[in-house]
């Protein structure tokens, strides 16, 4: 056996000790690796975890602001407001109930025209629906000025419901007022006026009767009331904040599309293609998969084929009609969809929020009851002083509560929701404070020590 002559070993004894040499590098990268993989998915994990965390606080930030806001506007009204606004604000759910009943019998009588059984009946009581319609209306246009009464101009500025309620009592208004002003002043203008004016007065009436037959929006009134159907449409309405730069650069490829090809397929396709309206048009109807295959169809050119035996296909046509669905369908559509599935999910985890910190107050309310209810002795006697003592304020405070009313019930729960917060404000504050103050004197003291030591 060959020994070498620095290690004294052999060359077969060296060869092993360098394998095993490399089998453990080897090992302890991929250790290294593996711990770095590890490490790697639990800083995942850990973000994910603090993006989860970071998003339920910014729901509830976003819940208690509406919160304060609302109770802002309900200590406007009780405390600032004059004796007339409370009176009227304890009556708004009364008036709320009402509204609920008009707006149900108002479309009952909007859509018996349209039943085949009920047309008759309909047209023998034209008059008595014509006034009932306008007691309806009436009752919209004076729950109209209750609320701005109450209000002010806080009615037209935080709820989107009532801007929509406010725009259905102006065409309530104006299809109860259109027929009286046809029947008094419709019939001298007709007799007075020349050719050019009567038809400006068609055209006008034309238009007028077209924003008549929107009549039919009252029954958005009744979806406000349903709290699913208002949180899905307030979801929508709130969407559409995020979805304006989408929609912008939806526009602006529908345009790059039509104008290619308007100007590539006009000629050959002019019923799809002709001009950029039909263009736009059909483009529309590709959108959702509608008769694409019948465009390829008739834009191809019908000649025979000796090389496939078959009708040629106009590969341009079809690139472009297979690039245009699926950028606009398959990609922007479904991005499209994403944003309202996140626009939902954020608005179930606030009614989600909602709901869980209700409960909690509850909890809390039946947890502080449970502990007035105890005593501090926890003696055995049932009739101590202390019982008695606590008994009677218990009963102090709910006759104090029974006494007030719903609007001064708000006030005073909400009251009762700061505190907390105020005293743990306070308590951070004199906890700072104190950090604070000791720090200043740790650098007096060392300040001191210094100057003593150069001394």
């Amino acid at each position: 056996m060959v020994k070498n002559v620095f290690g004294g070993l052999s060359y077969e004894q060296g060869a092993a000790q360098n394998d095993k040499r490399r089998s453990t590098s080897a090992s302890i990268r991929n250790s290294n690796r593996m711990s770095a993989f590890g490490s790697a998915s639990r800083r995942q994990t850990v973000d994910q975890e603090t993006h989860a965390h970071l998003r339920k606080m910014t729901i509830g930030l976003i819940e208690v602001k509406k919160e304060q806001v609302a109770n802002k506007k309900i200590e406007k009204i009780v405390i600032g407001g004059s004796s007339t606004q409370r009176i009227l604000y304890e009556f708004l759910p009364a008036l709320n109930i009402i509204i609920q009943l008009c707006v149900l019998c108002n479309i009952s009588l909007l859509i018996m025209p349209h039943v085949e059984g009920a047309r008759g009946m309909v047209a023998r009581n034209a008059n008595l629906i014509s006034c009932l319609e306008g007691i309806f209306v009436s009752a919209y246009f004076v729950e109209f000025l209750i609320k701005v009464f109450i209000y002010r101009w806080a009615y037209f500025v935080e709820s989107w419901w009532d801007r929509i309620d406010f725009i259905l009592v102006l065409i309530s208004i104006f299809d109860i007022c259109w027929p009286v002003y046809q029947r008094f002043y419709g019939q001298q203008q007709e007799t007075s006026a020349d050719i050019g004016e009567a038809a400006d007065i068609a055209r006008t009436a034309k238009l007028l009767r077209l924003l008549r037959s929107v009549r039919i929006l009252r029954v958005i009134r009744a979806l406000k009331w349903v709290k699913k159907l208002e949180q899905y449409i307030t979801t929508i309405i709130q969407a559409t904040r995020h979805l304006k730069p989408f929609m912008k650069l939806i526009a602006g490829l529908f345009v790059i599309f039509g104008i290619i090809g308007c100007s590539l397929f006009g000629r050959i396709l002019p019923m799809q293609f002709g001009n950029m309206w039909l263009t736009l048009f059909t483009l529309l109807q590709l959108l959702t998969l509608d008769d694409w295959f019948e465009i390829l169809q008739e834009g191809s050119v019908n000649r025979f084929n000796p090389s496939s035996n078959g009708e040629s296909i106009n590969k341009l046509l079809l690139i472009y009609l297979i690039a245009y669905i699926f950028v606009m369908s398959l990609v922007f559509l479904n991005l499209f969809i994403a944003v309202l599935v996140d626009e939902f999910q954020v608005s179930f985890e606030q009614a989600k929020y909602k709901e869980s910190a209700s409960a909690s107050e509850q909890k809390n309310f039946l947890m502080a009851i449970d502990n007035m209810n105890l005593s501090e002795d926890e003696s055995d006697d049932e009739f101590s002083s202390h019982d008695i003592h606590h008994k009677n304020h218990t009963d102090e405070f709910q006759e104090f509560v029974e006494e007030k009313s719903e609007a001064q019930k708000d006030i005073h729960e909400w009251y009762f929701k700061v505190l907390p917060a105020l005293e743990k404000h306070l308590f951070m504050f004199e906890d700072h404070f104190a950090t604070y103050e000791r720090v200043v004197d740790e650098a007096i003291q060392q300040s001191d020590d210094l100057y003593g030591m150069n001394s």
